[in-house]
């Protein structure tokens, strides 16, 4: 996965190099494979009832509200994400059927698990 987000990124600082001609170049930032992590996710025994994850900008963003928003990096774990601004981590779980039913965050020492609604 990050040896895709690299090649992309590569590719288009070549192209943006390569025509100077150009006045302008329109980059979109494929982030479909973050639409499994997409959503609302309920916590029970956390300082936040809520995590809303959204994308911003190509970057997967995790919104708690008046607790903060910030954004989440991948991992070379598969559905583990670094949340660098609370040095933490976010790990997803998916069910039998592949589909991500919750998320266990990791953050200062503390552990909260929260249970997808949306």
């Amino acid at each position: 996965m990050k040896k895709t987000i690299f090649f992309s990124l590569f590719l288009i600082a070549g192209l943006s190099f390569q025509s100077k001609a150009q006045t302008s170049i329109k980059i979109s930032i494929d982030t479909t494979f973050y639409n499994d992590y997409l959503g609302k996710y309920k916590f029970k025994e956390a300082p936040f009832e809520t995590v809303v994850l959204s994308t911003a900008n190509g970057r997967l963003i995790g919104d708690a509200g008046e607790t903060g928003r910030t954004e989440l990096s991948m991992t070379e774990i598969k559905d583990e994400f670094e949340i660098r601004e609370f040095e933490g981590t976010c790990k997803f779980i998916r069910d039998e059927r592949g589909i991500i039913v919750k998320v266990i965050l990791s953050v200062g020492g503390d552990t909260f698990e929260g249970e997808k609604i949306d």
